[in-house]
């Protein structure tokens, strides 16, 4: 009679366990990714949503890939296109989009793609080049699982297309005057 009930307990406690746990938002056998993406490892699904916070990220277990993030950049314009430098994350549909990426990254980093108010966090060991495009798709979505925001989170800052143009004009200038005065 003991035994039955030590038994029932322990099933109850199991159960109220699993009922506690957050629960995953998507595994990652449910994202697929194309456009020459590579190296990929996907963390899984992860709740509560991170609420744009570097330190949720930081908080993650990335294995092999682990590595502390310091810069964030966001896709604001839900659905609609950045208005950052980095990418442009575009809805194509319910569970799909696209990520263009604007600058070069030659570093680890994570991406997030929140899809309703679930999401899902991605690290990558990729090098990405302006004009790169990867495509995603949710393979069963659901209805409200339209893409809200994608984030980026690099460990080295992600220079912006204006910085290497000026870096560039600042070389000219140098050779230019380097030249001149040779001539003189």
């Amino acid at each position: 009679m003991k035994t039955l009930q030590v038994r029932k307990l322990v099933i109850a406690a199991a159960a109220s366990l699993i009922a506690a746990a957050p629960a995953m938002a998507y595994d990652c056998k449910a994202i697929t990714f194309s456009g020459g993406v590579n190296d990929e490892t996907c963390l899984g699904g992860f709740a509560p949503p991170p609420n744009d916070s570097i330190d949720a990220v930081n908080a993650l277990n990335f294995g092999a890939f682990d590595f502390t993030v310091a810069y964030q950049y966001k896709d604001d314009t839900s659905g609609a296109g950045s208005t950052t430098g980095v990418f442009d994350a575009v809805a194509t549909g319910t569970g799909t989009g696209t990520i263009d990426f604007n600058a070069t990254i030659t570093d680890r980093f994570v991406l997030v793609l929140k899809l309703g108010q679930e999401w899902s966090a991605f690290v990558f060991d990729d090098n990405v080049t302006p004009d790169t495009t990867w495509s995603f798709a949710l393979a069963n979505p659901t209805t409200g699982s339209g893409l809200s925001h994608v984030a980026v989170y690099s460990a080295a800052p992600i220079p912006e297309p204006s910085t290497y143009a000026l870096m560039l004009a600042g070389l000219g200038a140098v050779g230019f005057m380097a030249r001149r005065r040779r001539q003189a």
